[in-house]
C-alpha cells in the first residue's frame, strides 16, 4: 500500500505543480471567503422542491456525514429517505449490500451514472461498491415512483437511483483524505484537480483510492482490498461544451455463509457461524472455508457527454458509453468429495444516447434515442482438488456452462412538457422500447481447459440447441406529470408511469422434452403501472413532502426447482402483485445551528394470488411481499457546537419476513448511529476532520435477507464500529 499512495500522490502533486505552470487568467472568477458559512436551508439535505414526482436529490453535505468513512457504497447516502430498505453485511459497505424501494428489489431497480445505465446486463443485479468513490459524487438523484421515458434503463419498475460526479474544480486543487477504523479499516483517497487550463478551456481531475478491511466476525478480508482510480475532463469551446469521465475499479471480495431461520432466531448463539476462519481437516466443514468464496472483479465506466448550443433555448446531446467488467465468483461443496469451481463473467457494452431539446415560451420538447449492445460471455470451471491438507488443485475437471448472450435495446422517446409557475406544470412522455435477448448455450463434455475466455475460439464448441433461445421484446409506455402552484408554499403534482422489465438471459434447466426456448415464449415481461400523488408544502423553517402510491405490478417471475429434482429450475410468471402505501419526508431548520431530516412511509405490497412452485401451491394471496418491512421511521438532526458538526440519527424498520409464505418473521429493529465532524483552516488550508459511530448500542438484530418461496437466508447486521479521518485540500 506503500507504493501505491506515493505513487499516486507524486502523480497527484505533478499534476497541481503542471497546472501552476499555466500563465493564463481564468475565465471565470471564482471568490472564496474564509470560514464564513452559507445560511442553513430546509433543504440542505434533500432538494426536492417543486417536482411533479416523488424525486429527491441528495446533496453532498449528507452524503459526506452518511459515508464518510466507507466513501464507497452509493447506496448509503440513501437511507434516511422515505421507503428505503438498506442493508449490507459489513459497516463500510465495502462488500456490497442491496436496496429495496417500496418492495422493489435490486434487481428490479435502474442506476445510471452520468446517464450510463449500470444494471447488469443479463440480471439487471447492482454492486453498489464498484461503481465509485463517493468523494468524487457531486449528487444522487432518488426517483421512488414510477419513470418518464428519459430513463435509458430495462430494469426500472421499481424506481431509479441516478449518479453525478463532482467535475473538476476551476480552482488548482489537491485533496488527500486518511480513515481508519474497527476492524482493520483503512482508506487513502487522493484527488488532483488542475484548475482552469487555456487549452479548450478545460479543466480535469484525477483520482486514487485504496481501501480494505477485516470481517467483523474474524480475521478474514471483507473486502481484500479495493482500489479505485477515477478521470474527469470537461471542456468548453463557445456553444460546444465537452465532458469525459471514467472509473475503473478492482476489487476482491468474500461471499460468506448465511444463517437459517432458526439460527437467525438466536444470533447470541451464531455471532461468528457465517465466517470459517482456518481449515479443521473435515472436508464437510471446510466446503465453508471463506476463501473458497472469493470474487475478484474489475470493471471500467467510460463516458462521455457531447452538447451542442444551437441556440439559448435549443440544443442536442450525445452520451456515449463504454462498459467492460471481468471476474469471477468461486465456490465450494461438499458432496461424496469436496468440489471448487470458477464462475466467470466478461461484459462488453457499448452504446450511446442521443436527445434533442427546444423550448418555446412555456413549451419544451425532447426527442431522443438510447441504443445499447451488451455482450456478455457467461461460463464455469470446475476442478478437482485434493481431499486432503492442504488443499490444492490437482486438475481441471470440465465446464460447469458455457453461455454468450447479446442484448440489443433500441428505445425511442418523445417527451412534451408545459411550465405555469402561476398554474399547471404538464409533462407527456411517450417510450417505445426494444429488447432483443441472443442466447447461445455450448455443450460442456470432453471439452479441453482454455485460460480466460479462450474457450469461445475454440473450433471444437458446438452449440446446445435445447438451451438456446432469442427474443424480441416490445412495449409502448406512456407517462402523465401534473403539478399545481396554489401558492409560493403550496404545489400538489400526481405522476403516472408504465415500465417494463423483459425476463433475466437465464432460463434455467428446463425439464425433460422442454427447450428454454419454449420456456421464453412462455414468459410475458413484468409490467408496472405507478401512480403518485403528493404534496410540496414550503413553510419559512420547515419543508414537508407527503406522497401515497399504488402500483400495479404484473407477471411477476419467479425461479422454481422441480419438488422431486432440485436441479431442474426455470422461471414462471406467479400472477399480480399489489403494492400501496404513503411516505412523509420532513426537513427543518427551527433554531438557529440546528437542522432537522426525518422520513415516515408504510408499504403494503402484497400477493394478488397463489402460485405454484413446481407441483406444490403456495397460497400465499394477500401475503407481504419478502424483505418488505411496513413501517419505516428515520430521523437525523444535525446541531452545530463549538464549531463541531454533530449529526446523531436512528432507523427503525418494522418486522419483515424472508419467505413468500410470510412464516419466517425476522423481529423489528432500531439502529443508532452518529457523525461528528469539524472544518478547520491551519496554516491558510482547509481541513475537515470526522468520526463515524456505527450501531451505538451494539444491537444483534438482521441486516441482510436472501429472500426465497418458503424460506430465506439470514446475515448478521455488523455491530458496533467506529471509524474516523482527516481530509487536506491544498
Amino acid at each position: 500500500m506503500k507504493f501505491r499512495l506515493s505513487y499516486v500522490t507524486g502523480l497527484a502533486l505533478g499534476i497541481f505543480c503542471f497546472s501552476y505552470a499555466q500563465e493564463n487568467t481564468p475565465m471565470i472568477n471564482v471568490n472564496v471567503k474564509g470560514n464564513k458559512e452559507k445560511k442553513q436551508s430546509t433543504q440542505s439535505y434533500v432538494k426536492s422542491k417543486n417536482i411533479t414526482k416523488p424525486k429527491e436529490k441528495v446533496t453532498r453535505k449528507l452524503i459526506q456525514k452518511l459515508t464518510s468513512s466507507g466513501g464507497a457504497n452509493v447506496f448509503q447516502a440513501l437511507e434516511l429517505l422515505p421507503s428505503v430498505n438498506f442493508q449490507t453485511q459489513d459497516p463500510y459497505g465495502l462488500a456490497g449490500g442491496e436496496i429495496t424501494i417500496r418492495g422493489f428489489n435490486n434487481n428490479q431497480i435502474g442506476l445510471t451514472m452520468d446517464g450510463m445505465p449500470l444494471n447488469d446486463s443479463g440480471n439487471y443485479a447492482l454492486y453498489p461498491n464498484e461503481y465509485m468513490d463517493l468523494e468524487n459524487l457531486q449528487v444522487e438523484t432518488i426517483n421512488r415512483g414510477g419513470l418518464g421515458p428519459k430513463s435509458p434503463l430495462y430494469s426500472n419498475i421499481g424506481g431509479r437511483i441516478g449518479l453525478t460526479t463532482l467535475a473538476p474544480r476551476y480552482n488548482r486543487t489537491l485533496t488527500l483524505e486518511q480513515s481508519f477504523g474497527s476492524y482493520g479499516y483503512e482508506k487513502t483517497f487522493v484527488r488532483a484537480d488542475s484548475g482552469f487550463l487555456p487549452l479548450m478551456n478545460s479543466r480535469f481531475f484525477m483520482s486514487y483510492s485504496h481501501a480494505q478491511a477485516n470481517k467483523f466476525t474474524g480475521v478474514g478480508q471483507d473486502p481484500k482490498f479495493r482500489d479505485h482510480v477515477a478521470f474527469g475532463w470537461n471542456a468548453n469551446l463557445n456553444r460546444l461544451h465537452i465532458k469525459f469521465y471514467m472509473d475503473k475499479n478492482t476489487q476482491v471480495n468474500y461471499y460468506y455463509r448465511s444463517l437459517n431461520y432458526q439460527q437467525a432466531l438466536n444470533l447470541s448463539n451464531y455471532t461468528t457461524y457465517d465466517f470459517l476462519p482456518a481449515f479443521t481437516g473435515n472436508l464437510q466443514q471446510d466446503a465453508n472455508y471463506y476463501k473458497f468464496f472469493h470474487n475478484p472483479y474489475t470493471n471500467y465506466e467510460f463516458r462521455g457527454d457531447i452538447s451542442l448550443d444551437i441556440s439559448p433555448s435549443t440544443y442536442i446531446s450525445l452520451k456515449p458509453y463504454y462498459w467492460i467488467g471481468k471476474g469471477y465468483g468461486s465456490s465450494a461443496y461438499y458432496y461424496n468429495y469436496l468440489h471448487y469451481s470458477e464462475s466467470e463473467n466478461y461484459t462488453h457494452r457499448p452504446g450511446f444516447i442521443a436527445s434533442f431539446h427546444t423550448e418555446f415560451k412555456s413549451i419544451g420538447f425532447d426527442l431522443g434515442y438510447w441504443y445499447e449492445r451488451a455482450h456478455l460471455e457467461d461460463f464455469n470451471k470446475a476442478f478437482k482438488i485434493t481431499q486432503t491438507l492442504p488443499y490444492v488443485v490437482e486438475s481441471f475437471n470440465n465446464y460447469g456452462y458455457i453461455d454468450d448472450v447479446y442484448t440489443i435495446t433500441n428505445s425511442p422517446y418523445i417527451l412534451v412538457s408545459y411550465k405555469n409557475p402561476k398554474g399547471f406544470d404538464i409533462e407527456v412522455g411517450l417510450k417505445y422500447p426494444s429488447v432483443e435477448r441472443r442466447y447461445t448455450d455450448f455443450y460442456t463434455n470432453n471439452l479441453p481447459y482454455f485460460s480466460g475466455d479462450d474457450i469461445f475460439n475454440y473450433s471444437g464448441l458446438q452449440v446446445n440447441p435445447n438451451n438456446t433461445y432469442s427474443r424480441t421484446y416490445r412495449k409502448l409506455l406512456p407517462s402523465l406529470s401534473l403539478g399545481y402552484h396554489f401558492n409560493k408554499m403550496l404545489f400538489a403534482y400526481f405522476n403516472y408511469a408504465k415500465n417494463f422489465q423483459v425476463p433475466g438471459d437465464y432460463q434455467g434447466s428446463p425439464p425433460p422434452g422442454t427447450t428454454s426456448q419454449e420456456i421464453i415464449n412462455n414468459l410475458s415481461p413484468e409490467e408496472a403501472d405507478t401512480y403518485d400523488l403528493g404534496l410540496n408544502i414550503n413553510l419559512p423553517k420547515l419543508y414537508i413532502k407527503p406522497d401515497i402510491y399504488y402500483v400495479d405490478y404484473k407477471n411477476k417471475i419467479e425461479y422454481f426447482a422441480e419438488p422431486n429434482n432440485p436441479n431442474i429450475t426455470y422461471p414462471q410468471n406467479v400472477g399480480k402483485v399489489k403494492a400501496y402505501g404513503y411516505e412523509i419526508l420532513l426537513t427543518s431548520d427551527p433554531i438557529k445551528n440546528l437542522n432537522i431530516i426525518s422520513s415516515l412511509s408504510y408499504n403494503r405490497s402484497k400477493f394478488d394470488n397463489g402460485y405454484y412452485s413446481g407441483s406444490e401451491f403456495l397460497n400465499v394471496a394477500g401475503n407481504q411481499l419478502p424483505n418488505v418491512p411496513k413501517y419505516m421511521f428515520k430521523l437525523g438532526v444535525d446541531y452545530k457546537l463549538f464549531g463541531f458538526d454533530i449529526f446523531p440519527y436512528m432507523i427503525y424498520e418494522s418486522s419483515r419476513y424472508g419467505d413468500s409464505t410470510n412464516t419466517q418473521e425476522i423481529p423489528s429493529y432500531t439502529v443508532f448511529n452518529a457523525n461528528i465532524s469539524r472544518n478547520f483552516h491551519l496554516f491558510g488550508k482547509k481541513y475537515y476532520a470526522f468520526i463515524n459511530l456505527f450501531n451505538i448500542t451494539n444491537k444483534k438484530y438482521i441486516g441482510y435477507i436472501g429472500t426465497g418461496g418458503t424460506s430465506g437466508s439470514y446475515y448478521l447486521a455488523p455491530p458496533f464500529t467506529i471509524s474516523g479521518g482527516i481530509r487536506a485540500e491544498f
